[in-house]
This record gives structure tokens, C-alpha cells and sequence, in this order.
């Protein structure tokens, strides 16, 4: 209801919601879901909102406040990573330019830190490989 209401009242001003207003109105949702033990309600709550806004600066901010609502949750944080990464498969890496791939990598990034903090460093350095493919191929393709 917060997020519908903010979007209607940036779209009178003619802009978007910003970035930490929406994601501070999923993480009140995620804390009220969260005390009631309904991890499953804030893992479908923020699989939803990374569906629903997938530029990569927006995923930035809501996977971070995902991975923190979860963090202290072992089983938890590692499934919020794996749908961060697939999150970011689906609607974040989607090519372009120099800048483009360099927004999308930042993204990536947040979720390689996730996984180091939830201690699954070798998936963490996999994906920190293909980062630094990334980097390097679109270093290449701007030359």
C-alpha cells in the first residue's frame, strides 16, 4: 500500500519513487513479517519487488536491505543470495554499453558480498571472476 502510494505520487510530479523510500517501506513490511516468523512472507515479499523494479541502482538498495533482514538466519541469507543472484540474471544483466555493464556489475558486487557473508566464498569468488570478465570485456568493447 506504501509502495502504490508512493508511486502515484511521484508519477503526479512526473518522476520515480526514490530508491531508499521504496526500499525503507519493503524493509518496514520485511521487519513486521519477519517478527511473526514468516521468513518465507519476506523472501516472497522482496522476490517480488525485485521483479517489480529491476534497474540495477534500485536492486542495489533493496539487496542490501534484503540480505541485512536476513543475515542472522544461516539457511535464510544463503537462499536470499541465491535469489539476489537470480533475481539479478533475470532483469539486471541485460547488456549495453560501457556504463550499463558497469551499473549491472555493481549490482553483481552486492551480491558476491552477500555471499562472502554468508560464507559461501567459493560461489562468492566464482561470481567475482565473471566481475572481473565483465569489467574487462566491456573495457575492451568501449575502446
Amino acid at each position: 500500500k506504501d509502495v502504490r502510494a508512493m508511486e502515484k505520487e511521484a508519477a503526479r510530479d512526473g518522476a520515480a519513487p526514490k530508491d531508499e523510500d521504496l526500499a525503507a517501506s519493503y524493509a518496514r513490511q520485511a521487519e513486521v513479517l519477519k517478527k511473526a516468523g514468516d521468513l518465507d512472507g519476506v523472501r516472497a515479499l522482496y522476490r517480488r519487488a525485485l521483479d517489480d523494479r529491476s534497474n540495477a541502482a534500485t536492486f542495489k538498495v533493496l539487496a542490501s536491505h534484503y540480505y541485512k533482514i536476513v543475515a542472522d538466519q544461516p539457511e535464510a541469507s544463503l537462499r536470499a543470495c541465491r535469489d539476489l543472484e537470480k533475481a539479478w540474471s533475470r532483469h539486471v544483466d541485460t547488456g549495453g554499453d560501457y556504463f550499463d555493464i558497469g551499473s549491472q556489475n555493481s549490482a553483481l558486487a552486492v551480491i558476491i558480498d552477500c555471499y562472502r557473508k554468508a560464507g559461501d566464498t567459493e560461489r562468492a569468488d566464482r561470481l567475482q571472476k565473471d566481475l572481473d570478465r565483465r569489467g574487462e570485456k566491456s573495457v575492451r568493447q568501449a575502446l
